[in-house]
């Protein structure tokens, strides 16, 4: 069977993108965090300020998530609405059932 995209939800696309933005930049900040654990340790404010930085970093990416999200979803259906959307071609697979 055949399916086409014609619209995309944009509050709903960039809520994903968004939370996908914000997993991808904690999973990034990882290393950060343990180089600020590790070696950070008796510098006066360091590793205070190095975990500010790497939640604002995880903010901006949320919000830069939201935004970009935002315009693909508008942008796209637009697009859409001028030609057609993306065309998927799914196959369902269907079990046999056993009667015994």
């Amino acid at each position: 069977m055949k399916y086409e995209i014609r619209e995309i939800k944009p509050l709903s696309f960039a809520r994903i993108t968004s939370i996908a933005a914000a997993i991808l930049s904690a999973l990034g900040s990882i290393p950060y965090i343990i180089v600020v654990f590790f070696v950070g340790f008796g510098y006066s404010g360091f590793e205070v300020m190095m975990l500010f930085w790497i939640l604002a970093i995880i903010v901006i990416a949320y919000i830069v998530g939201l935004i970009f999200g935002l315009l693909f979803a508008v942008i796209y259906n637009w697009i859409a609405g001028a030609s057609k959307g993306i065309e998927l071609e799914i196959d369902i697979a269907q079990q046999e059932e056993n009667k015994n």
